[in-house]
């Protein structure tokens, strides 16, 4: 898990996720996180490491298992698409609350956070 520059996207084409960046925005940093992860496995004798699934190591484009973004939360309309609580602006009783309220990639799994906020979300509905 890496902190990258958050300036892509992923889109469906209608047969398929497709990413609008890959690893040129930042080769060192996959270059890094290939070799950490390499390093982390050895102790273990894993039978299969699967590097930047599911594209393979040293593949120009990216797979992600933590699409974020999207969704931003702002205090008004023209800073976000929802508020604190995750109610999307303008359409009342409409919510959101998974990881497209992350401005960017937190650098770290992401799933206990999008977790507790949905719980903080769930709590605070009228």
């Amino acid at each position: 898990m890496g902190r990258d520059a958050s300036t892509g996207a992923i889109e469906y084409d209608g047969r398929g996720l497709r990413t609008s960046l890959g690893r040129a925005m930042d080769p060192a940093l996959f270059d890094d996180i290939e070799r950490t992860l390499e390093r982390v496995v050895l102790p273990y004798r894993a039978r299969r490491v699967w590097l930047n699934a599911p594209n393979g190591r040293g593949a120009p484009r990216l797979g992600t298992v933590h699409p974020l973004g999207g969704c931003a939360v702002g205090r008004t309309r023209d800073e976000g698409v929802v508020d604190h609580r995750g109610q999307v602006f303008g359409y009342p009783g409409l919510y959101v609350a998974d990881g497209s309220l992350y401005p960017r990639s937190p650098g770290v799994p992401p799933s206990l956070t999008i977790a507790a906020l949905a719980e903080r979300q769930a709590a605070l509905m009228e």
